[in-house]
């Protein structure tokens, strides 16, 4: 998509950037942005529900919304989120901090004919939609949605640029707030907490341990990166999340993946081939397909098609999905 934003945008745009590092409460923060947002992009109500990474669905708990009835939200969570044309093209594990409108996958005639906009869309009330799902660092946060009436126009390319400029930042505020939550739950957890020139502050045992000596430098930065960021040491690999304030690191946190043996023995219940069961460690620990490749000497199509069989296998549509579900698996859940 083409540059569509002027100065002006850019400038109202960092305005509300600023907003979302600056609020550690998230229904205040998404308040905070919303109200901003509306200014450049005009819309009636917006929500936002967290998404359980291990499943891919919705989950009530943990939503927020602006100008728009909660209790329509348990009913989309139950019944109505597989019939949304976003969710049930799979947009929603597919395509992260990008924006879309629902009349990108039907248009407005069909749209209004669908069970989803008859029955659903009609108690809000709505009918356009601009969704985003919201991922940062490795871990997939949940699904936002900005609507307007059918007496209104549609989102336009100029509002899905807005947005999805947007979308990296507001990604990864929600994240820290996540993540400063789980800090006070955290055991075997490497916590550095750095200064405002860099410079760490203070720095845990576990994290000593995982830095083994070597400066921080060494290790890489998730940023405002989907995937996950990781930090492989002689016996260990960890992986690296960061709590930010605008445009720096405040908090970084190492948390020490399990080893091969653990993964194989989670993974054993899915079913997989030996080779398969070898490559999904791989994944797991972070590898690309070119690194898998190489490590194994197989061509890297072969690659390619044991991990599309993998997903389907253990029911998932990528890596960040594979990861919180394998770890997270339990038998009874089958």
């Amino acid at each position: 998509m083409k540059d569509l934003l002027s100065s002006k945008d850019y400038k109202k745009l960092l305005e509300i950037i600023n907003i979302t590092y600056s609020i550690p409460d998230r229904a205040a923060m998404f308040q905070m942005v919303s109200e901003k947002l509306q200014r450049i992009v005009p819309f009636d109500g917006a929500g936002f529900l967290p998404v359980d990474p291990s499943t891919a669905q919705f989950s009530y708990r943990g939503h927020i919304v602006f100008n728009s009835p909660v209790k329509t939200l348990p009913l989309f969570c139950l019944y109505y989120a597989p019939l949304h044309p976003l969710v049930g093209g799979g947009f929603h594990t597919k395509r992260f901090n990008e924006a879309m409108r629902i009349t990108d996958i039907l248009p407005r005639s069909r749209l209004a004919e669908t069970e989803y906009s008859r029955d659903y869309q009609l108690q809000v009330p709505m009918f356009y939609e601009l969704c985003a799902m919201a991922c940062s660092q490795g871990d997939l946060i949940g699904g936002l949605c900005f609507h307007r009436t059918k007496r209104d126009r549609d989102f336009t390319d100029h509002d899905k640029k807005i947005l999805s400029v947007l979308m990296p930042h507001l990604s990864l505020a929600l994240h820290n707030i996540d993540l400063m939550e789980a800090i006070a739950l955290s055991q075997g957890m490497g916590l550095i907490i750095l200064g405002e020139d860099g410079h760490p502050l203070y720095m845990n045992e576990e994290a000593k341990v995982a830095l083994s000596g070597n400066s921080l430098g060494k290790m890489p930065d998730p940023g405002l990166s989907i995937g996950p960021a990781l930090f492989r040491t002689e016996t260990r690999v960890y992986r690296i999340r960061t709590v930010r304030q605008f445009a720096k690191k405040s908090i970084i946190l190492l948390e020490p993946l399990p080893t091969g043996d653990e993964i194989k023995s989670k993974l054993s219940h899915f079913g997989l081939s030996p080779r398969q069961g070898e490559i999904a460690v791989l994944v797991m620990q972070g590898l690309s397909n070119n690194e898998i490749s190489d490590r194994l000497c197989i061509a890297k199509q072969t690659v390619k098609d044991h991990i599309r069989d993998i997903f389907e296998k253990a029911k998932v549509h990528h890596r960040i999905e594979l990861s919180a579900k394998v770890m997270r698996f339990r038998p009874e859940d089958q």
